[in-house]
């Protein structure tokens, strides 16, 4: 049987290493290995200018030049050529950097006998990039050609329900695809449907036939305009029609001025989804560099820290505007899930005492800060009163009310409570502040909005807090509103329905220092190097021993090795094998091994999905060291 030719280009400076890479390229038996040989800078910038390698095998150190500047050249060419480092004992930093340079793998020289399966998995993982690229270009000329086409185009099934519409349909008629989709055509344009003849026109549509002509229709804001229009039919394999697709356009006199209003709402339309789309995507790149600030700013400020006064005195500035900024990007991406429908409600039994009771405690120390007294009135119901509703959005709106009530009220109090009546739980909170005019009561409930212009030059915030705590309050089946008196306080009010449930109180905990005073062996899988570090100086003690994993293959090849593990952090979002896999994978190999999710991967559904895929427990970044102590302690006793 014939062989295909594979050409490769290797940089290697010592002809012994070169000699024995091209006895391990024998090994390739389905290939006829071409091998270039080259030994410096200069050669192989002519070779890979005037050849065309099918992959580059590259020694790490040469002289007067290195493997990471080869690959560098290369990238700039932008050519898709696996590139592939054999080279000599080198560290984990060292191959996590050739990794995040673009390096498809390494081989170490003492494992020589790796580089056959590098090479045919670096081969078929060219052939996946190339195809997935040539399909994604020829998905985007296909979708850009329908997105931006001058006419507009519908398709629908032939029981003429909606499944598409592009831009142009929107600009045209004032329909978003919210709107239509999934909508018979004939409820969306009742008046309208191609022709007065409009049975017979779509039983020949129906039999195959195209049709075309002009008619009258409307749009979403009640005016009319015409439009020629054609319809065809789209078959199948089978000759057998599936779908219909009517090309129209636009043939009234006031197309211009219809044009420019509609595109003008458009815009605006679309600037939010992509904002909203941006905001979510970035929440993950956020998140990781804050997740070291935040961190190691903690570290210093710890009571055996030997950083003076003044180093003291930024890490508390350093960690204040972290947590704003955290803030921040957490109220701007629940605004943005909550806008997308992404944003669920989930159930679990509450103790209504017991919430009010933590609010109390962590907010009477705000208001004391403040020279303000706290008042907490429970309502009148048993010692533990249950409720089934989602604790994190409950407890959301009354943090967020009692926050603007600490941060509006200058002297005086600010009362908090509840009472139940006709299946109801009623929430208030009460200040002495500066109070809201009548005419704003409503619009401070609204997105980025506050009461006045004042109020945001003198207090600041972005105005998203009600809006949030608004939509939780009706995910949840309630209502918020507020009752105030312009300079004399607010009372905010919180009604949600009262699911009772019968729930026993949970058993104290043990200390925590029952299993973080035990002998244990941690292995913590993360690729962002600053993040383990973090980690690892946030559980610096005698007894506990760090191994660290730079990918989930790293992870799971640790775990086949070794059998001392107590405990895995997890990273998520990782290099040649993300965090989830390798979860999977180390199930496999040790069952009852403890393994908690850290990640910036931070949504309450993402939160909900890692529990759900098993992981015994999952701590978002920013990492906190007392939250990271307890989910330590909490993963090791489940497990003695």
């Amino acid at each position: 049987m014939s062989k295909n030719d594979l050409h490769i280009l290797m940089l290697e400076d010592d002809s012994m290493d070169a000699e024995l890479n091209k006895a391990q390229l024998l090994l390739l038996e389905e290939y006829n290995c071409i091998v270039e040989w080259v030994t410096d800078k200069v050669s192989y910038i002519a070779a890979i200018q005037n050849s065309n390698p099918d992959i580059i095998l590259s020694d790490y150190n040469l002289p007067g030049y290195n493997g990471l500047e080869a690959l560098k050249d290369l990238r700039e060419r932008k050519r898709l050529i696996p590139f592939i480092f054999v080279t000599g004992t080198i560290d984990e930093e060292t191959a996590a950097d050739t990794i995040k340079s673009g390096a498809w793998d390494y081989v170490v020289k003492d494992r020589l006998f790796r580089l056959p399966l590098a090479i045919r998995g670096a081969l078929q993982l060219r052939e996946e990039k190339a195809f997935k690229a040539s399909a994604l270009e020829q998905n985007l000329k296909l979708s850009k050609a329908l997105e931006q086409s001058p006419v507009h185009i519908v398709i629908n099934d032939i029981e003429g329900k909606i499944e598409y519409v592009n831009a142009r349909f929107t600009e045209v008629t004032g329909y978003t695809p919210d709107d239509v989709i999934g909508k018979n055509i004939a409820n969306v344009f009742p008046e309208s449907i191609l022709s007065p003849n409009a049975e017979e026109d779509w039983k020949a549509i129906r039999e195959g036939s195209i049709w075309r002509g002009e008619t009258q229709s409307h749009k979403k804001d009640g005016t009319t305009f015409w439009e020629s229009i054609s319809v065809s039919p789209i078959k199948n394999e089978d000759n057998e029609i599936t779908h219909f697709i009517a090309v129209k356009e636009d043939i009234t006199a006031r197309k211009l001025m219809e044009h420019a209003l509609i595109e003008a709402r458009d815009r605006a339309e679309k600037s939010d989804k992509l904002k909203d789309a941006f905001l979510q995507n970035l929440s993950h790149e956020i998140r990781t560099p804050l997740n070291a600030i935040v961190g190691f700013s903690e570290l210093l400020k710890l009571p055996d820290s030997k950083a003076s006064e003044t180093i003291d005195e930024y890490t508390g500035i350093i960690l204040d505007n972290s947590y704003q900024l955290l803030s921040i990007v957490s109220d701007i991406l629940t605004v943005a899930r909550i806008q997308t429908g992404q944003e669920e409600v989930i159930y679990t039994p509450v103790n209504v005492s017991e919430l009010m009771d933590k609010l109390y405690t962590v907010f009477e120390i705000k208001a004391r800060e403040r020279h303000l007294a706290l008042r907490l009135t429970p309502g009148t119901q048993p010692q533990y009163t249950v409720t089934v509703t989602d604790e994190t959005k409950l407890t959301q709106i009354i943090t967020n009310l009692l926050n603007n009530a600490i941060k509006f009220t200058h002297e005086g109090f600010v009362e908090m409570g509840y009472t139940f009546k006709n299946n109801e739980i009623n929430f208030f909170v009460k200040d002495t502040g500066i109070g809201i005019a009548k005419e704003s009561c409503e619009i401070i409930f609204e997105r980025f909005r506050q009461a006045n212009a004042t109020t945001v030059y003198n207090y600041g915030g972005t105005g998203l807090g009600l809006s949030i705590s608004k939509s939780y309050a009706q995910m949840l089946g309630g209502k918020i509103w507020v009752e105030s008196d312009q300079g004399k306080g607010s009372t905010f009010f919180l009604t949600i329905p009262f699911y009772p449930d019968e729930v026993k109180p949970s058993a104290d905990k043990q200390a925590n220092s029952i299993a973080i005073d035990k002998e244990l062996t941690v292995l913590i899988a993360e690729d962002e190097f600053y993040n383990y570090l973090l980690i690892k100086s946030i559980l610096s003690m005698p007894n506990i021993t760090l191994i660290h994993a730079q990918n989930g293959y790293e992870a799971v090849e640790l775990c086949r090795k070794r059998d001392d593990f107590d405990l895995v952090l997890m990273d998520i979002k990782m290099p040649v094998m993300d965090g989830l896999t390798a979860f999977q994978e180390i199930r496999q190999i040790r069952p009852g091994l403890p393994i908690i999710a850290q990640t910036a991967y931070a949504l309450e559904q993402e939160k909900q999905q890692f529990i759900e895929k098993g992981f015994d427990d999952y701590i978002a970044k920013p990492i906190r060291k007392d939250e990271l102590m307890d989910k330590i302690n909490k993963a090791i006793m489940e497990h003695a």
